[in-house]
Parts: C-alpha cells; sequence; structure tokens
C-alpha cells in the first residue's frame, strides 16, 4: 500500500464517525473540516490537563522535550486492544529515551480502566475521559469520534503523524527521535 493511499485511508477512517454522526447533514462537511484544520499534522498539540488514574494532576505540555505517542483509547475497543503489543514494546525498548506514551482512556470507570492497563501491561499514565459513549471532554476537545485514535507529537508540541498502526507506529517514533538533536536525552541511534 502506497503511503499516500495509507494517509487517505487513515483520514477517511478519522473523519467516517464525524461524517457519519451528522448523518449526511449540510454542516458535516463542515464539522470535519475544523476538525482536521484543527488536529492535523504540523499542528501544535493542544493541551490536555487533568487527573491522572491516580488521582494526580497531568497535563499533556508535562511531556514536552518528549516524542509523544497519544492514544485515545479503551479495553471494550478489540483494535484498541490490538495495538497494546506494540505499545509495550514500545514503552520497554524507548524506555531510556525522551519519549512517553500517554492514553485518553474511555472505559465505563476509573477502576476498570486502572484493572485493564494492570492486566495488560500498560504502565504509561492516563486520563480517564468517561465512557466511549458519553463523549468525555476530552476526546471531544480533540474532535475524537472513533477508537483508537493516535498522535505522534514531538518533542516541540508539533502533530507529526496521525493514526498509525503496528510497524508503521514503530518506525514513525523511530524516526522521531531520530530527529533529536543528541543533547535532548537521546542515548544513541533509536532501534526497533
Amino acid at each position: 500500500m502506497t503511503s499516500r493511499l495509507a494517509a487517505s485511508l487513515a483520514l477517511t477512517v478519522f473523519l467516517y464517525p464525524v461524517m457519519t454522526e451528522a448523518r449526511g447533514a449540510p454542516q458535516a462537511k463542515a464539522v470535519a473540516g475544523r476538525v482536521v484544520n484543527a488536529l492535523t499534522v504540523g499542528k501544535k498539540a493542544p493541551e490536555i490537563a487533568g487527573a491522572d488514574l491516580d488521582g494526580r494532576p497531568m497535563r499533556l505540555t508535562d511531556f514536552q522535550g518528549r516524542v509523544v505517542l497519544l492514544v485515545f483509547s479503551g479495553d471494550w475497543c478489540g483494535i484498541c486492544r490490538s495495538e497494546y503489543p506494540y505499545e509495550r514494546f514500545l514503552q520497554e525498548l524507548y524506555r531510556n529515551w525522551p519519549f512517553a506514551i500517554v492514553s485518553v482512556n474511555s472505559d465505563p470507570d476509573v477502576a476498570s480502566a486502572k484493572r485493564a492497563m494492570a492486566a495488560n501491561g500498560l504502565m504509561f499514565r492516563s486520563w480517564w475521559d468517561g465512557a466511549a459513549s458519553a463523549s468525555g471532554t476530552i476526546a471531544t476537545a480533540w474532535g475524537v469520534d472513533g477508537w483508537p485514535t493516535t498522535y505522534l507529537i514531538d518533542a516541540n508540541g508539533t502533530i507529526r503523524f496521525v493514526d498509525l498502526r503496528s510497524e508503521d507506529l514503530l518506525k514513525g517514533v523511530k524516526q522521531l527521535l531520530a530527529e533529536m538533536p543528541a543533547g535532548r536525552g537521546r542515548p544513541g541511534t533509536p532501534q526497533n
């Protein structure tokens, strides 16, 4: 699959819920356009602030200076679960690098989210955003209507990739880490 086709497919998958939610209403195209314009590659990632699953304050900008994988996910989502091995691999491989995974969890409640993350070996911090059916405030602010949705953000806080999966995600993280100057906590050439 060509990268152009893959990008087009990813954009279609990203926008499908937005477009179908309005059920053909004239405003659907405008809504989709605002979402893409606000959160597309090359734009600064908007701030997320709130408490993590343990109740500790957490902001997306706390991770500035690192490559950040932001994952909108929930254990109820089969596709989300299929990405867990890649997330575990990344958290282990780049544990000594300026890299962080943070998530916005949409499980039914905080206790369920904590249990699922622990049971699946996901050791990164997460906000709980309410059950997916409740359209949580973080997901709404980011225009997320489909799970999983991922944003790969560079050390400067700029969105560089949207909805990478599996091997493409590994390559994207490696690329962004390789672009960082050696003096920014970069131990060497990233692997995968």
